[in-house]
């Protein structure tokens, strides 16, 4: 999508390339996540203006975002897993990466349980993030759509949408 839009705009320089990607990945495409759901609820006949529903629902992100952000810190902290016996010796750390560059230090091989037990873990946490990003979203819709209670359910395509995509990607990284 963004080689397309540099394409369409005739932009061809690093600079202009990388801000395509970077607006696509973090503007555009949140946005789409963010008013589909808003858009059907409307379509279904929702009374809620897009102000009150950016102001209202945006907390129902932060369950996801959180879990998010957790499964990150468990990929980035059992990938250095073989590191860890060079830490404690040598804990700036020069020492060890001037003995693994020149190959007088060799590293632990990655246990094997670690893969499955990783994407395992991150699945659950992203899982855990989405039921509650669904209470919240229960709970703000009986307390502020009290009107439009049946029509709710696009609302509940935020952390369908949201979540579905981590727990996708976590998938789609560990078959591929």
């Amino acid at each position: 999508m963004p080689d397309n839009l540099s394409m369409l705009l005739g932009t061809e320089s690093t600079w202009s390339h990388g801000l395509n990607k970077s607006l696509t990945l973090f503007v555009i495409l949140p946005t789409l996540i963010w008013l589909f759901p808003y858009g059907l609820f409307r379509l279904a006949g929702g009374k809620l203006s897009i102000e009150r529903f950016f102001s209202v629902f945006g907390t129902s992100f932060v369950p996801i975002m959180a879990a998010a952000h957790t499964v990150k810190a468990l990929l980035k902290t059992t990938s250095r897993i073989p590191y860890w016996e060079n830490a404690f010796t040598d804990p700036v750390g020069i020492e060890a990466a001037s003995g693994i560059l020149d190959k007088s230090i060799q590293l632990a091989p990655l246990p094997a349980w670690r893969d499955p037990a990783v994407t395992v873990m991150s699945l659950v946490l992203v899982c855990c993030g989405i039921m509650v990003s669904t209470v919240v979203i229960r709970k703000l819709t009986t307390t502020h759509v009290r009107e439009s209670v049946r029509r709710a359910w696009a609302l509940y395509l935020i952390p369908a949408l949201y979540g579905g995509a981590f727990a996708a990607m976590i998938c789609l990284w560990r078959l591929f």
